[in-house]
């Protein structure tokens, strides 16, 4: 299997609604193949649904139960979804869900970091 082996990106499908998800949405990983990418993932996109009003943070903190919010001086996130932290290599995402109103990316090592799409509020956290 080759990083091509899915025709089309995959969904998921929460409660009834698709997720639409991109999968290494800066070309960062094209050394890696796309199940690995989505396996490094794990259960994190299932708990998002988008037919839900709340904004991922809030269904975030209700599926898991060691929520801790915002990690205080945990970096910043660019335009492209890229989280930077002084001293530390940048992170880029290897799955981007956009909600509309926000954009959630998951990272490597269960960092998740969520973006409000009119503020650029970040939010960032770690869910391992």
């Amino acid at each position: 299997m080759n990083r091509d082996s899915f025709e089309d990106e995959p969904e998921i499908e929460v409660k009834g609604e698709m997720i639409e998800w991109e999968i290494d949405p800066n070309e960062a990983f094209t050394d890696v193949k796309v199940d690995k990418l989505v396996a490094a993932a794990g259960i994190l996109p299932f708990w998002i649904d988008p037919s839900d009003d709340r904004w991922a943070a809030e269904q975030f903190k209700e599926q898991y139960p060691f929520w801790t919010g915002h990690i205080n001086g945990s970096g910043t996130i660019n335009a492209r979804g890229t989280k930077s932290y002084p001293g530390d290599p940048d992170d880029e995402p290897i799955m981007k869900i956009d909600l509309g109103r926000e954009v959630v990316y998951i990272y490597l090592r269960s960092m998740v970091g969520i973006v409000e799409t009119e503020t650029g509020s970040t939010l960032i956290t770690r869910m391992d």
